[in-house]
């Protein structure tokens, strides 16, 4: 390395370098430490110095941080003069062999930061096992009879089965009767599932779905409810010295961070629905604050560029759904749906569909319009001629929202649903505009016109103001008219309040097509932990009236209640009984209703709190296991132990864990909890003098290897039966021996004192 000194030589800025330049070689190589805007950056660069000034490599000014690209170059060894860098300056300290650099935000690499923190969960294995949801329903008066709605399923890593009934037992007959059943198997990482068995096919807002039973393949980001699949907005900004820096979104803070003096990206705000604003403020060291202010609009339907979803399926259409248990039409259908991000604006939907009896196909597009909602349209066209089209609008803010949709069908469009005999409406018409008023108060307006071949047109208007009143209270008066039957018309007023934390109470009065109703309630619903709830009811229909009482009991089992009602002259009584038997780990375990995701906690003690959301479920069985019945299916739920009143010869390896269960499955949480095989022991020379303490010992048996304490007292884990210790070193080693029963009530064996005899092989 060439260095350049000169005596009594200051620093010199880089307008003022002619002298420099004269007295410097033609060309020198210097390296030089640097600082970016007022802020050493640690490196210690290669520039070279000559008759234009200071040079140096495109891959120096990335290290650096500036965005090369602007400056029109790659970011190899290509050298450029510093000078001729619009936005750059600098000054060149030749006595202390330092530049400091003057950068305008625009040449900078902004530091990219992200508002949302993916929690990604990969989901686990699935432990093979097998569930029984049942919700049986006996009636006592007046006639004895039972209904039992039951979902089996069977499930290990490859996949679920999956299926629902219901079995009703009368004096007039038993029955079964099938609902459903499948097969699924879903790939998070690949976003797919296969089904086979019944499924719905797959449908866009202007289309019909319809039952089949056959074979279905779609990409669904179902599986992945971390990612965000819409677009979000990006902020930009930039922090003069080092901040930090917080950003709110309509007013709620959803990030927080550091950062470094220069420009930076908060990428992927979200956080909210429709319009909103967000807020960056970074503060300094000094309390100084900058405030960034960017209105921002999302809507969940759209497709962030680049993404796509889609759905496949072929098979039978389903007949008598509900009354039959295997009815299904003889010819097959198909259908697919595609929906695809072209834009952060523009999201493209097709969808197709044919059997025998006929063929639909048609497209929509959603379109984003800034800050200005989001704008529909689809179109579609029937084999035998017909055309369906529609319009939309949509825009929601927190003090206003708009939703608007009209679409058309003429009387040769068709479609699979056609098959059951039910017809597209010709036409639906929907406006819905709402307005907060206040802090709590709000009102809504709707139109709603559809005409069907099936039944009369409607137009209907409806109009609902809520508003609070202070001490709990809230008051809500709805109406609503159709102006084609101008009988069918509705009027109610309705209070509603709350007393602590779980009872509530409504009145309810008012007119609908002519006759006056009221209804009052009364609701205590048991409490999450567990324990009793209840309900009372009154009311009347003209001259109906009807009463209803129900108690319920929630326990870690399921749930039990009675229900007595009564109306006109007729009374009925009722037992309900709703839960889960589960089948796992060869045990059986009986629990609430048990929902897309589930664990069976194995702790291998009696008697421990298992907690999930902050909440004590319950408490480990006398083998040790607790059913956790509803955890969110690809998402990490975090399960713990409450180990505070644990016993002190208890080894709890870890207290928690994050879990993400497949879709409809459960998995097995094993918690390694094992008795200490510990002792205090008290170890003296053979004078009966304590050893000193930080003298070291090894347990011979385990290999471990800890120190003596205070009084001689040394604590030793991993006992054995026979137990060997060996203390000091050199000319103080010494070994004593011992037998270890574990005293029972006792946390903690407490042994000696014993006499360490010299020698290490001391018996």
């Amino acid at each position: 390395m060439a260095l350049v000194l000169g005596l009594g030589l200051a620093a010199n800025p880089a307008n003022a370098q002619g002298q420099a330049q004269t007295l410097a070689p033609a060309t020198v190589e210097l390296f030089l430490e640097v600082s970016v805007n007022g802020e050493a950056s640690g490196q210690l660069l290669r520039f070279r110095e000559g008759a234009g000034g200071l040079r140096t490599s495109a891959a120096n000014l990335r290290l650096l941080g500036i965005d090369v690209r602007r400056l029109g170059l790659r970011g190899g060894e290509e050298e450029v003069a510093l000078g001729a860098l619009p936005g750059l300056r600098y000054d060149y300290d030749r006595a202390r062999q330092r530049i400091a650099l003057l950068l305008d935000d625009a040449l900078r690499e902004p530091l990219r930061l992200d508002a949302r923190v993916d929690d990604k969960a990969p989901p686990q294995r699935a432990t093979p096992g097998v569930v029984l949801n049942y919700d049986v329903i006996g009636q006592v008066r007046p006639q004895r009879s039972a209904i039992a709605f039951n979902e089996l399923r069977y499930f290990n890593d490859h996949g679920v089965f999956s299926s629902t009934g219901l079995l009703t037992l009368s004096r007039q007959g038993n029955d079964y009767l099938r609902y459903e059943s499948a097969w699924s198997s879903s790939d998070p990482d690949t976003l797919r599932t296969w089904k086979v068995g019944d499924a719905i096919t797959s449908s866009l807002p202007w289309s019909r779905a319809v039952r089949i039973g056959g074979i279905q393949w779609r990409k669904s980001f179902d599986l992945r409810p971390d990612l965000l699949t819409y677009p979000v907005a990006s902020v930009q900004g930039s922090a003069l010295v080092p901040s930090a820096l917080s950003v709110y979104v309509n007013g709620i803070q959803q990030y927080g961070t550091s950062v470094p003096a220069g420009p930076y990206v908060v990428n992927r705000v979200a956080g909210f629905s429709g319009a909103g604003q967000a807020t960056v403020v970074t503060r300094d060291e000094m309390g100084r604050s900058n405030v960034i202010e960017v209105p921002l609009y999302v809507d969940t339907r759209l497709l962030a560029q680049g993404l796509s979803e889609y759905s496949v399926e072929a098979g039978f259409m389903r007949r008598d759904y509900g009354s039959r248990s295997f009815a299904y039409r003889k010819s097959p259908l198909a259908s697919a749906s595609l929906r695809y991000g072209a834009s952060d604006r523009l999201t493209l939907e097709a969808h197709a569909e044919g059997a025998a009896s006929g063929a639909t196909a048609g497209g929509s597009v959603l379109w984003g319009l800034g800050q200005a909602g989001v704008l529909s349209a689809n179109a579609a066209l029937s084999k035998q001629g017909g055309r369906q089209a529609g319009l939309g609008y949509q825009y929601i803010s927190r003090r206003f929202s708009v939703d608007l949709a009209a679409l058309r069908a003429d009387a040769r469009y068709q479609d699979l649903a056609n098959a059951d005999g039910t017809q597209p409406a010709r036409r639906t018409d929907r406006a819905a505009v709402s307005m907060a008023l206040g802090q709590a108060s709000s009102i809504a307006v709707s139109y709603i016109a559809f005409d069907t071949p099936q039944s009369a047109p409607a137009r209907i208007g409806s109009l609902s103001v809520s508003t609070y009143l202070g001490r709990s209270l809230f008051l809500t008066v709805s109406a609503f008219q159709d102006y084609r039957q101008r009988s069918n018309k509705s009027l109610f007023f309705s209070l509603s309040t709350t007393f602590g934390e779980r009872t509530s109470a409504s009145a309810n009065a008012g007119r609908q097509n002519g006759n006056r109703q009221h209804n009052f309630s009364l609701v205590r619903p048991p409490d999450f932990e567990g324990g009793t709830g209840w309900s009372l009811q009154q009311g009347a229909i003209g001259s109906s009236t009807y009463r209803q009482a129900q108690l319920q009991y929630l326990g870690r089992y399921g749930q039990a209640s009675a229900i007595v009602q009564q109306s006109g002259d007729s009374e009925s009584a009722a037992l309900e009984l709703a839960g889960a038997v589960v089948l796992m780990d060869g045990t059986l375990a009986a629990a609430r209703s048990v929902g897309n995701g589930f664990a069976l906690v194995s702790a291998t003690l009696e008697g421990l709190p298992v907690v999930h959301d902050n909440r004590v479920l319950g408490k480990t069985n006398s083998s040790g296991y607790l059913l956790v019945p509803n955890l969110n299916p690809f998402t990490a739920n975090r399960i713990s132990l409450d180990v505070t009143n644990v016993a002190a010869d208890i080894n709890v390896g870890t207290t928690h864990a994050n879990v993400a269960p497949r879709n409809l499955s459960g998995l097995l949480l094993r918690f390694p909890i094992t008795r200490y095989r510990a002792a205090s022991i008290v170890l003296t020379d053979a004078a009966g003098r304590h050893l000193a303490p930080g003298t070291p010992v090894r347990h011979r048996e385990s290999g471990a290897e800890t120190v003596v304490g205070y009084d001689g007292v040394v604590f030793v884990d991993g006992l054995r039966e026979q137990n060997h210790l060996e203390a000091g070193s050199g000319a103080s080693a010494c070994s004593t021996s011992f037998r270890y029963q574990p005293a029972p009530d006792t946390p903690v064996t407490r042994i000696g004192p014993l006499a360490c005899q010299p020698g290490p092989g001391a018996p």
